[in-house]
């Protein structure tokens, strides 16, 4: 927009100049996050990484997430800065092609600035090309050294390494941290298969992981998750109870067991584990408030304890930030619960009908539509 305003005042107001510089230099620091986290991804697959998800923006919800060429894409509401989940397939020289793959990011940017560089010098001086040129100059030359500078940031309320600090600190990685890191590779494609239905491919890197990383913690996560996926919710409630009575487990493990807990207990439909629910997903929620799953958890646990209107509030923000269809289907049949508890039978028709749309094969949906008809008044009800 500011660009735009200074290509047409440029030759009526001396400050339109300005405009354009700094429209194109804005506009570079949003836009840019692409090619650098495509610089990460193409440097990656070369050099034998598994890339799993490319995210353009690290704050406010999430605006889209589209397959391109059978990766996953997502964009959030602020498209500034991004991130690349990428995995080593195998142990063979994992420093090194880490090491590169992180200088992708970085290598793109570089070649932008020679690439703006070379144009303003082709263009005439003083013009709106050479401005609009400039503004993309200095945003990549400060998306690089902001890259590069050895810091860590904060994403979803983690602490994240910089480029430049990774090219610091991964000669260095511990033989320990790389195998733990390869761990992920399994349990992430387990996830990615069960997202597609897929649940035998799952099963099969589940049991491959399980082979070569025997002790890792994540793996009772992703076992887990593969039987809720089946429905299999006691099966999965107790390996999680097992995998949260062990010692020293880390923060974020600990949040996500309580979450899935609090979820399976609500799933099974028993009055006698909403008090575990209440508390574990209470617990998750102050542990990890920034995930919309937590909050749909928590949200959902709410309305089963009728306390609608606190529960309403966090499921529909969930709803909104969540972009797995399965995971808005789950949200679109608590939040029928509630308004049908509400009285409100219209709206929560409609969101039945959403959750159907986004999964016809909602575990949710049979329930949820049950007690949305028990609640519809006498006047409402057909009788023939």
């Amino acid at each position: 927009m500011t660009t735009c305003l200074g290509i047409l005042l440029y030759t009526k107001v001396a400050a339109a100049s300005y405009l354009l510089f700094f429209g194109s230099f804005y506009f570079t620091l949003i836009a840019c996050a692409l090619p650098h986290e495509l610089g990460h991804a193409l440097i990656g697959l070369a050099v034998g990484m598994r890339i799993f998800t490319v995210t353009l923006g690290t704050r406010g919800r999430i605006l889209a997430a589209r397959q391109v060429l059978g990766y996953d894409f997502v964009f959030y509401h602020i498209l500034y800065d991004g991130s690349t989940i990428y995995t080593p397939r195998n142990l063979f020289c994992v420093r090194l092609r880490h090491f590169l793959a992180v200088l992708g990011g970085p290598i793109a940017n570089g070649l932008l600035i020679v690439g703006a560089a070379a144009a303003c010098q082709a263009v005439p001086a003083q013009s709106r090309l050479q401005l609009i040129l400039m503004g993309v100059l200095f945003g990549n030359i400060t998306i690089l050294a902001s890259s590069l500078f050895p810091r860590n940031l904060l994403l979803d309320n983690t602490r994240v390494p910089s480029d430049g600090l990774l090219l610091l600190t991964i000669p260095f990685m511990s033989r320990r941290s790389i195998k733990d890191w390869h761990a992920t590779t399994y349990w992430y494609e387990a996830l990615e298969a069960l997202q597609r239905d897929d649940v035998q491919v799952a099963e099969r890197w589940l049991a491959k992981g399980k082979e070569i990383y025997p002790d890792s913690l994540w793996a009772a996560l992703v076992e887990g998750s593969i039987l809720s996926h089946q429905h299999k919710y006691a099966e999965a409630r107790d390996l999680h109870h097992s995998a949260l009575s062990q010692p020293d487990l880390p923060a974020e493990f600990r949040a996500h067991l309580w979450n899935n807990i609090a979820w399976q207990d609500i799933m099974l439909a028993d009055a006698t584990l909403l008090a575990e629910a209440d508390r574990f997903s209470q617990q998750a929620l102050q542990e990890a408030p920034w995930l919309p799953y937590v909050r749909g958890t928590r949200g959902s646990v709410l309305i089963d304890l009728r306390r609608v209107e606190e529960g309403v509030l966090l499921v529909k923000q969930a709803f909104r930030e969540n972009f797995e269809p399965k995971l808005k289907a789950l949200n679109a049949c608590y939040l029928a619960l509630a308004l049908a508890r509400q009285g409100k039978l219209p709206q929560a028709h409609d969101y039945i009908a959403a959750a159907e749309s986004f999964d016809p094969a909602c575990p949710l949906l049979e329930r949820t539509a049950k007690e949305v008809e028990l609640a519809l008044p006498p006047a409402d009800i057909d009788v023939h």
